[in-house]
């Protein structure tokens, strides 16, 4: 794989880019030493055309949703502290995520050209961050089954391990999506498939709209960063990135 190569989503949608970076793009997180920038700034030099705009999540693994109503910022890239960002109808206006095991879920409704990045998160999960980003697209004109969705590569299953009684309180509504071991005390959580649940079952999104990738970035440690496979420290956390634009 060479670094001209990079994942892609939404590749069948007309008049829409959806990107994420490999380990071999380099370190996307937020760091003290422009690391960081210099990598998004290549990326998007590499990838984007060149009068893109980026806004950026700094996620707080909570359940706000913020709305971009403008690409009118003078740098190329904005940093907002929030887990989901929404916007309609901007033109080289790129939605973008980090992420290092949290999968980053894109969410566009084609007619009405409104779009959203979601920090997929268990914490944000199970505070309905997938709810809220999905009520404010309805607000901005979107419909549930006219959305496509794509849940992007994150921890799978049977890397991501919790305390059996840590699970019960946190996933109780989602107990078919965690594996219990009976002679120990810890269980696997399906952070997609928990994902994929609300997306289609609770919230009416069609099963064919939604694309999902089964890479695990904790099995693949090689292709992307991953904070429990790398067991990462939280104040110097590595991460790719995932973003959504219009043409």
């Amino acid at each position: 794989m060479d670094k001209n190569q990079t994942g892609k989503f939404f590749v069948n949608i007309p008049g829409v880019k959806g990107l994420y970076s490999y380990r071999m793009h380099g370190n996307m997180k937020f760091t003290e030493y422009k690391e960081g920038e210099a990598n998004r700034e290549f990326f998007r030099d590499w990838f984007l055309n060149q009068d893109s705009k980026m806004v950026l999540a700094n996620v707080s693994h909570g359940s706000s949703v913020t709305t971009i109503c403008s690409s009118n910022f003078d740098h190329y890239e904005q940093v907002i502290e929030t887990d989901a960002l929404v916007t309609r109808d901007i033109p080289n206006l790129y939605l973008c995520m980090t992420f290092a095991d949290c999968p980053p879920v894109f969410l566009f409704d084609p007619e009405k050209r409104v779009m959203a990045a979601v920090h997929g998160g268990w914490k944000p999960v199970m505070n309905n961050i997938i709810y809220n980003t999905f009520n404010k697209m309805i607000s901005l004109g979107a419909k549930a089954d006219r959305m496509r969705a794509a849940i992007l590569p994150g921890i799978n299953q049977e890397c991501y391990q919790f305390g059996s009684r840590e699970a019960r309180k946190i996933f109780r509504l989602y107990k078919p999506f965690v594996k219990y071991f009976k002679k120990e005390d810890k269980c696997h959580v399906d952070l997609k498939g928990i994902i994929k649940f609300q997306l289609t079952e609770e919230l009416g999104i069609p099963q064919e709209n939604l694309e999902i990738f089964g890479e695990c970035t904790c099995c693949q440690n090689d292709k992307f960063f991953s904070y429990r496979g790398e067991k990462m420290n939280p104040e110097f956390i590595r991460a790719g990135i995932a973003m959504l634009g219009l043409n």
